[in-house]
């Protein structure tokens, strides 16, 4: 289908009287209602892509793992030959094993009469920040190994009483149809590092716990915009090399159309350069259109994985470009990296959906992102209304996420895929 002149046209009109400062437009690409191939500017220029790859983390990890993936950690316990008790954990990447989990772990191990531990052993695979969604947590910068060892351990090192928040887990997880214990305790004299190949379970009894479902994770994990869990999920799911063996088998892309070298998006430093993800974005509407198609297979909608703006009001996209013409209309994932501001995913509209995606081009500096943010604001409401007739809200209702449900315990540990 010929590209409809009044987009473009439209797209020209209110960019250009913008671009006398700040950001200007680095590309901009669209997929029409009825549409058979995606217009747009500069549509095959690859450029850094930011948190809109945590789109592509999603897209991947829901094929490779499927929505109702749990990941497992297994913790063993025993009591030593003095009488005190180890405790071992084997981790499972839960990319949500925070503050909230270990409590429910503390609350098992006080059932079982543990509340003292001489020594807490964890492995390669246990990851753990005190609080995953904080937003030191969530903007961080981290390598493919991050949480190191020494990090989980400094992570439990910065906590003087591991309850900390324990009453308001126990009425979290009570929302959750989760009864825990009311008081908990558990006092640790030594945390270590025990690789996994090191650790001997014989005369161990042990407990597992499960995450909740990966689809539950993945929305959460859009909502905020979380490089932590992100990268640990595109590292369970098999990291940059297993990556780009899926795109290239999957949609025929190469290197030169689309690079990931963590999931987040953010930049990932090497021998002292920084370096991000990038994509045409020609290619990233493509994996949108599969993105569906995959969604569909597995009985989910768009907005089941991506923040909804409005109706998900705590989500960057909602704080960035909800109005009155976006709200419960517009299901994007927001992108900021120094050199660019981005926007992708799904526009319902009177006349269908449109997969979209602005990135704009920016020094860097706050003053330029906010001017990037509103510049495509202005145009995406314009474009919805002339072009589109207005949005077409759909029907949904945000669901408040918990790292634990009613299923996350007593089940045998499973590996990695």
């Amino acid at each position: 289908m010929i590209a409809r002149k009044g987009i473009v046209a439209l797209l020209i009109s209110v960019f250009a009287s913008y671009f006398v400062h700040g950001s200007t437009l680095n590309s901009f690409c669209h997929f029409a209602p009825g549409a058979t191939s995606i217009q747009g500017t500069n549509i095959d220029e690859k450029l850094p892509i930011a948190s809109v790859s945590k789109l592509v983390t999603s897209y991947w990890s829901l094929i490779k793992l499927g929505k109702g993936h749990r990941f497992v950690t297994r913790v063993f316990y025993k009591k030593d030959t003095d009488g005190a008790y180890v405790v071992h954990f084997q981790g499972g990447s839960d990319p949500y094993f925070s503050k909230e989990f270990l409590h429910l772990v503390i609350s098992e191990l006080n059932n079982k009469g543990i509340k003292s531990v001489k020594e807490l052993s964890f492995d390669e695979n246990f990851k753990f920040v005190w609080n995953v969604n904080s937003y030191a947590t969530a903007i961080g910068d981290y390598t493919p190994e991050s949480p190191t060892p020494d990090d989980v351990i400094k992570s439990f090192m910065k906590v003087k009483n591991l309850t900390t928040d324990y009453a308001k887990t126990v009425q979290a997880a009570k929302d959750q149809g989760v009864a825990m214990n009311p008081m908990g305790q558990l006092l640790v004299r030594k945390y270590t590092f025990k690789k996994s190949s090191d650790f001997i379970a014989s005369n161990y009894s042990s407990l597992s716990f499960k995450s909740s479902p990966l689809q539950a994770l993945l929305k959460e994990m859009n909502r905020n915009s979380n490089n932590y869990a992100a990268n640990l999920i595109f590292e369970f799911t098999g990291g940059a090399a297993e990556f780009k063996k899926f795109i290239e088998n999957r949609l025929k892309f190469a290197i030169d159309d689309i690079e990931l070298l963590n999931g987040s998006g953010n930049k990932l430093t090497v021998d002292g350069l920084g370096n991000y993800n990038s994509a045409r974005c020609t290619v990233v509407l493509k994996i949108l259109l599969d993105f569906e198609n995959v969604l569909k297979a597995q009985g989910l909608k768009f907005e089941d994985i991506v923040s909804v703006v409005g109706a998900d009001s705590t989500s960057s996209s909602s704080a960035l470009y909800k109005n009155e013409t976006t709200e419960n209309s517009v299901i994007a994932k927001t992108g900021t990296v120094s050199p660019a501001i981005l926007l992708a995913g799904i526009i319902s509209t009177q006349k269908g959906n449109v997969y979209f995606m602005y990135n704009m081009k920016t020094n860097g500096t706050r003053r330029d992102w906010r001017d990037a943010q509103k510049k495509i604001k202005t145009q995406m409401t314009t474009m919805i209304q002339k072009e589109y007739n207005g949005g077409a809200p759909i029907s949904y209702q945000s669901i408040k996420f918990f790292p634990f449900d009613k299923e996350s315990e007593g089940i045998p540990y499973v590996g990695r895929p």
